[in-house]
């Protein structure tokens, strides 16, 4: 089965920076404005479910870290 997003073993790096679990992501994820589900948070990671521009800005945020930095670099077009 093909990945639907690049980001989501990038998302277990950072939750797990915060030793946070998926239900405390996904409650950050909620307090921060994003309607998203443990479930979700799961299917992110496992790259079973697409992601939008939102919930990359929400992730980025509620993780500390820049939307470029959710993408792994071997997948980043690079400027001419």
């Amino acid at each position: 089965m093909k990945p639907c997003n690049l980001i989501g073993q990038n998302v277990v790096k950072f939750r797990g920076q915060f030793n946070w679990s998926q239900q405390d992501l996904a409650t950050h994820l909620q307090l921060d404005g994003l309607s998203i589900s443990r479930e979700s948070v799961a299917n992110i990671e496992a790259r079973r479910q697409s992601v939008s521009d939102t919930q990359i800005f929400h992730l980025a945020r509620v993780l500390k870290v820049s939307e470029a930095e959710l993408f792994p670099h071997s997948q980043l077009v690079k400027p001419k």
